[in-house]
């Protein structure tokens, strides 16, 4: 185990020789003839204990007790003043500089020797004690950033039931991180088409896109430097810049985007099924319309070729010299055998069948959002 550090800085030589041969054993000591060079020493070495004088032939010794003693840049040692001068007011004013202790000479040894060991050992309890704190604040400093994370990622989730577009779902997911100081980029992969967007609401450029066709199949978080990739199979996150001096914010946006990643795919798979329904009501609206003007127009063609042959029949009877009332049968009767065999109904009958499916798919839409106003209430409870 390493002595602790101690400067000894005095004039005279015996007095220095004598401090030294005292401490020795217990210290490592350096010493210094006289203050010039006091200040210098003490930056370059991490001394637990300064023993000097106050009275220097060219150097104010309180001057130079109170810069060493309150130096912000420093991690400042004990200063522990061993002097002739018995002036109330000058012990005073060392103590007001920040010295740790004063000793007047001539002193005794031992109770010297032992002042010196104590105020070692305050001194390295007081930087353990420093070093606890500093821990704790840490932890606390983490925790407190994790809890900013967790509750924006609680917050992004909670109102993406509520985005009814890719375009919506980037944004509340891309502007909440931006609050965090997070910049990034998302891309949405459904079908046979990609939507990708930038935190900046500017069209992502060729360099981000690279990115996206590189990562999109390396796993579900790629860490490359301080930049991020998370994947899922319709989405991913590409986390470009973090300002982050301690590391806390890596830390935290690795597990919030482990988790936030997955939520969002979940809402862009419901989107992508809500516009697959909605698109199917279109196509089967239009069907129905092109439908119904198909069994009109099959109505009027019909009539028509009735009217037609009816016509025709009766010619052709009037030809065979019928006499009126047998024409007239015949044709009356021809004419309701045609118009009992209606061929349309099957065409009426697949008319209704689809109106029965559009109105089930209206009723499928219309669900959707009944069901994530019920999602919200659940995820509310469910974060408490």
């Amino acid at each position: 185990m390493s002595k602790p550090r101690l400067l000894i800085v005095e004039e005279n030589e015996t007095e220095r020789e004598l401090l030294e041969m005292i401490l020795g054993e217990d210290f490592d000591v350096d010493v210094l003839p006289d203050a010039s060079n006091v200040l210098s020493a003490v930056s370059q070495k991490d001394y637990e204990i300064v023993i000097t004088e106050i009275s220097f032939d060219n150097q104010d010794g309180l001057e130079i007790c109170k810069t060493i003693a309150t130096d912000d840049a420093l991690d400042p040692p004990a200063v522990v003043v061993v002097s002739k001068i018995e002036d109330e007011t000058v012990i005073k004013s060392a103590f007001a500089a920040g010295i740790y202790d004063y000793f007047k000479k001539p002193f005794n040894v031992i109770v010297f020797h032992e002042s010196m060991l104590r105020i070692v050992g305050l001194i390295e309890q007081a930087k353990k004690q420093k070093k606890e704190r500093k821990a704790t604040q840490s932890v606390l400093a983490n925790t407190l950033s994790q809890a900013a994370f967790y509750g924006t990622g609680l917050e992004i989730i909670a109102d993406l039931n509520r985005a009814s577009s890719y375009e919506r779902i980037a944004r509340k997911v891309l502007k909440n991180l931006e609050l965090l100081n997070i910049f990034a980029a998302i891309q949405f992969r459904v079908q046979d088409e990609v939507h990708t967007f930038d935190w900046n609401d500017e069209v992502c450029d060729d360099r981000t896109l690279r990115v996206f066709d590189l990562l999109v199949n390396e796993g579900r978080i790629y860490r490359f430097g301080k930049r991020l990739m998370f994947n899922d199979q319709h989405t991913s996150l590409f986390v470009k810049q973090i300002n982050d001096k301690d590391g806390t914010t890596y830390d935290a946006i690795l597990d919030m985007g482990a988790k936030l990643v997955p939520a969002v795919e979940s809402r862009v798979i419901a989107l992508k099924e809500h516009n697959t329904l909605v698109k199917a009501q279109h196509t089967m609206n239009d069907i129905l319309q092109r439908l119904q003007g198909a069994i009109i127009e099959l109505a009027e063609s019909k009539r028509q070729a009735v009217e037609n042959i009816t016509t025709k029949i009766s010619l052709s009877f009037h030809e065979l010299d019928l006499t009126e009332e047998q024409e007239s049968f015949f044709a009356n009767m021809i004419e309701k055998e045609i118009k009992q065999r209606n061929d349309d109904e099957s065409l009426k009958s697949l008319s209704e069948l689809l109106h029965d499916f559009n109105a089930i798919l209206q009723e499928a839409i219309e669900s959707e959002h009944d069901e994530e106003d019920d999602e919200d209430d659940f995820q509310e409870l469910e974060f408490f």
